[in-house]
């Protein structure tokens, strides 16, 4: 697979993966959170974020895929930190405090 395709679909498949996360956390804040739902959410976000420090690590996506770009394993880094961030809030979020 030529660094093009391989680059595209890593961001594709990132994209795909934190979808789910952002509707969540838009979907069970505020009026709608529930400590069952904030669960659900963590356990697919630590899910998430373990695959993508597994292949900073060793450089395999799950079953053996291997991309040897070390620019997306230096980008697979920051994305825990997005998935660790993106979780229900009792809170309304506001930009003014």
């Amino acid at each position: 697979m030529n660094d093009l395709l391989s680059h595209s679909a890593f961001i594709a498949i990132t994209l795909l993966l934190l979808a789910p996360s952002v509707w969540a956390t838009c979907a069970f804040s505020a009026k709608n959170f529930s400590t069952p739902k904030l669960v659900l959410t963590l356990t697919y976000n630590i899910f998430c974020g373990h695959l993508y420090l597994k292949y900073a690590k060793y450089g395999t996506l799950p079953f053996d895929i291997t991309l040897r770009s070390i620019e997306l394993r230096w980008l697979s880094l920051f994305i825990p930190l997005a998935f660790a961030l993106l979780l229900p809030t009792p809170r309304i979020k506001t930009g003014t405090g």
